[in-house]
């Protein structure tokens, strides 16, 4: 049964699916943990560099080609696998 507001109705079933809704679609995001989760990945990269290796691996140009790259090769080996399966 509706409740009247004003001008407004409220539907609780509307609103209580509305809410489920929104509850199941809203993702939970813990920056903190994924501060730490990326701290801990970068640590691993940087691990036994010098200053001088260190700076242009985290280059922003050459982080962009190896991804570009690994792209490439990604790709590659599914064209590959769908080729040898047919």
């Amino acid at each position: 049964m509706p409740t009247y507001l004003g001008r407004f109705f409220l539907y609780p079933e509307v609103d209580n699916c509305y809410d489920r809704y929104m509850k199941a679609m809203t993702k939970i995001f813990d920056a903190v943990g994924e501060s730490g989760k990326w701290k801990e990945v970068v640590a691993k990269e940087a691990a036994g560099m010098t200053l001088d290796e260190t700076v242009p691996h985290f280059d922003r140009a050459a982080v962009r080609h190896r991804f570009g790259e690994a792209l490439r090769r990604a790709e590659q080996a599914d064209k590959a696998e769908g080729d040898g399966g047919e």
